[in-house]
């Protein structure tokens, strides 16, 4: 078995049964009654389990092929266990989980069983881990080790070993596995109870059967009308479980079926107030009406049903409302009049008839009138308004305003003259706002205050020196609130030097090459203001000096 775990990921896995059908289970003693297995055919493995007379049918199916081993693999992982003594280390069932993937293990008994232990070792390698997954949630009795406990329905481990139990009453377990693994041992048993428990059932009249435990100093049922009693009445088939208690605070779980319920004749006389729309007993319109039944319990009954049916309010909200961040809509049910007052509740808590609704949501309202009430739901939905620029302050030195929108698809409407451009050219100082409107028809202005002259001036140099020292190189003039058009440079005679067109043109004091002597030199300037088609000049001399 060494050199086999030295190649493939192996674990054991027992299974042991907490349960008595018709009889007791305490939760105070860790003996165990343990499987004797027989039979290993192909996709099924068969045992027994023996305790107090009664034999329970164990079966294993699943979707791969099943055969045995002599003994429980990694055994002694579990000498702390303070059950440990009572395990048989005798043949089990042999399981590969699955041939490949989506192994299925189904483990069903031949009665109902409650809270089954199951005991798992060598799940998943030292290097590989091997997850499974129940069809039930379990809780963890021993840890020994080496395990991870994904949630209450899944674990996997690492050479883990576990102890874990299923809380409830079952017939059949499912374990689901994705990993194959080389063998795995299943063995299942029960525990041995310490305080028996009985249950009488005595027939009392129709509809009901008198449950009655003894055995115990305290008693809880899992339903009747007396859970608390050691007397418990029921009304309805089926398996009832008793958990008593006895002086050293021992539990102990007795189970009893309930098949049938004495029937007799019962009349009875049934007043009922429904809304309209709605029905009882498939009756829908107001009357008397008499009936005979067959109850569940098998009790023939005649029945005097006196169904009176009130109208109920029609109410209705409008559909979708659309605003923008930072307003808000009113919410107005509209109804058919009757001549009851209205109540009404909205999904907020109040309890007006019209509400403002300023978040986005699905709002509702209740509306009663008297018994009967109707209920109405519309969504809100509240647009973001454009993101923009913060205003600002700011000089007229260049007088091309941005409307300041940050977003795309968005419409432009500017105070001051009706402008629709994202961008405006100003002529003097002022307050200048622009309300910015996104797809979502929602709004936000901004407000640019300039300050300052905005009249269109030319700056332009006394001299330049074109050493190529990086310094004043160039003859370049500079226009405010305006565009330049080109520059043209002339000697003393009227020659042209240096011609050039555009907003960029600057002369290097050269002419066809060579450098200029030192000097003074004319130039025109051409231009315009913002906002004017005009052209205009400006001349003047510079000293070129070397």
């Amino acid at each position: 078995m060494v050199r086999i775990n030295q190649f493939f990921r192996q674990f054991i896995l027992c299974a042991i049964l907490l349960f008595q059908v018709y009889d007791s289970l305490s939760q105070c003693n860790q003996t165990y009654a343990w499987a004797s297995w027989k039979n290993f055919s192909g996709t099924t493995a068969t045992g027994t389990i023996s305790i107090n007379s009664k034999v329970v049918s164990v079966t294993m199916a699943a979707n791969y092929t099943f055969s045995s081993t002599p003994t429980i693999s990694n055994f002694n992982s579990f000498k702390k266990y303070i059950g440990y003594s009572s395990i048989p280390n005798s043949t089990v069932p042999r399981t590969t989980w699955s041939i490949g993937t989506g192994g299925v293990t189904s483990m069903c008994f031949s009665e109902p069983v409650t809270n089954p232990v199951l005991l798992i070792t060598s799940l998943g390698s030292t290097i590989l881990k091997a997850s499974l997954r129940f069809s039930e949630q379990y809780v963890i009795l021993y840890d020994a080790g080496r395990m991870t406990f994904i949630d209450s329905y899944s674990l996997s481990g690492k050479e883990g070993n576990v102890i874990v139990l299923f809380p409830g009453i079952f017939t059949c377990l499912t374990i689901y596995s994705e990993t194959p693994e080389y063998y795995t041992n299943i063995t299942w048993g029960m525990q041995v109870p310490i305080t028996p428990i009985t249950i009488l059932d005595t027939p009392k009249e129709c509809g009901s059967v008198t449950l009655t435990a003894n055995g115990g100093k305290s008693y809880e049922w899992n339903g009747g009308q007396n859970t608390t009693s050691a007397i418990n009445t029921v009304t309805t088939t089926g398996i009832y479980s008793v958990t008593a208690t006895d002086q050293n605070g021992c539990k102990t779980i007795a189970l009893k079926n309930v098949p049938t319920i004495p029937k007799t004749v019962l009349k009875t006389t049934v007043n009922k107030t429904i809304c309209q729309g709605e029905s009882y007993s498939g009756y829908s319109s107001s009357g008397t009406y008499i009936d005979s039944l067959t109850s569940t319990y098998g009790c023939d009954s005649i029945r005097t049903l006196n169904l009176s049916v009130l109208a109920t309010p029609t109410i209705k909200l409008d559909n979708n409302k659309i605003i923008c961040n930072g307003q808000a809509v009113e919410l107005t049910p509209s109804m058919t009049s009757t001549n009851l007052p209205y109540t009404y509740k909205w999904s907020t808590n109040e309890t007006t008839p019209s509400i403002l609704a300023k978040s986005a949501g699905v709002y509702s309202v209740t509306v009663v009138n008297g018994t009967c009430s109707s209920v109405a739901s519309t969504s809100v939905t509240v647009n973001p308004p454009p993101t923009i620029l913060p205003n600002e302050t700011r000089t007229c030195d260049d007088n091309v305003l941005v409307a300041g929108g940050l977003d795309s698809n968005l419409s432009y409407l500017w105070e001051h003259a009706g402008e629709t451009t994202p961008t405006i050219t100003v002529h003097e100082p002022g307050t200048y706002t622009v309300k910015i409107t996104n797809a979502f028809n929602c709004s936000a202005v901004r407000t640019i205050q300039i300050t300052g002259s905005c009249l269109t001036n030319v700056f332009a140099p006394d001299s330049f020196t074109p050493n190529q020292d990086q310094m004043n190189d160039t003859f370049k003039l500079f226009v405010k609130n305006g565009t330049q058009l080109g520059l043209t440079i002339y000697n003393r005679w009227g020659d042209v030097l240096y011609s050039e067109s555009g907003a960029t043109a600057q002369w290097d004091g050269k002419y066809k090459g060579d450098d200029c002597l030192t000097g003074m030199y004319g130039y025109k300037l051409t231009y315009k203001a913002s906002g004017s088609n005009e052209v205009l000049e400006h001349k003047g001399t510079v000293l070129l000096v070397r």
